[in-house]
């Protein structure tokens, strides 16, 4: 077994196949807890829709999407006060509730760096389905209070609280639930040197041998050659 940091010391010697199958964060993001401001690889097909879950239980996953109406002192040149932010992101839910465009509404309204969502949170005691996806317990309390009890394009409002939801007020809405991130798989060929860090003593190749062998496997694979036969018979 190679470790992870005698790989990227061997990165130019080493050859590597990716594959991609149906299940990476964003910057900075208001729905996450500790941080203001919350995915991405070719799209997984799409699961057949989620069952809604009975009445008064709420579903293991949702996705959501959000406009931030920020307040004064929680983000970076904001100047409404806990007063003006509440008028604002009460005029925005009623506009989204009338049928406004909702992307025309995030992108004039919203404090949220974009792209700003959408998120896919887990409910509590349920795990994330692939990274890219955010626990509940991992979000401001308020967001996932009231994304959890929408139904499915419902929008609500996550009202300000400096604990609950410290940034300022949530339009939240609903959205179909995402499929999970797609996850990248890889397997690789290391052919180490002699004198690389934790190389076996009986390597006695140079970096450079090291660089033609790797280029060989690497035009053999591509070839068609089985990976795996060609891993088990050259990786170290």
């Amino acid at each position: 077994m190679t470790r992870g940091w005698e790989f990227r010391a061997a990165a130019m010697a080493a050859i590597a196949i990716l594959g991609c199958g149906g299940g990476g964060s964003p910057p900075a993001n208001p729905g996450a807890a500790g941080t203001p401001g919350s995915a991405a690889g070719a799209p997984s097909p799409a699961p057949p829709p989620a069952a809604e879950p009975a009445p008064g239980k709420e579903p293991d996953y949702v996705t959501v999407d959000h406009i931030l109406i920020g307040v004064r002192g929680r983000l970076p040149n904001c100047s409404r006060t806990p007063e003006e932010a509440r008028s604002a992101a009460q005029d925005v839910l009623e506009r989204a509730r009338r049928g406004e465009d909702w992307e025309a509404l995030k992108r004039k309204h919203s404090d949220d760096p974009p792209p700003g969502g959408p998120y896919t949170m887990s409910n509590r005691g349920i795990s994330p389905r692939a990274p890219g996806e955010h626990p509940r317990q991992g979000m401001v309390p308020a967001f996932g209070d009231v994304g959890f009890k929408l139904p499915e394009g419902g929008i609500g409002l996550a009202p300000y609280d400096p604990q609950a939801s410290p940034f300022g007020f949530h339009v939240i809405k609903r959205l179909p639930l995402a499929p999970p991130p797609p996850q990248v798989r890889a397997s690789h060929i290391l052919i180490p040197w002699a004198g690389l860090a934790n190389a076996p003593g009986n390597v006695q190749r140079t970096k450079d041998e090291a660089r033609n062998i790797a280029g060989i496997l690497r035009d053999r694979a591509r070839k068609g050659e089985d990976f795996a036969m060609l891993a088990r018979q050259n990786s170290t």
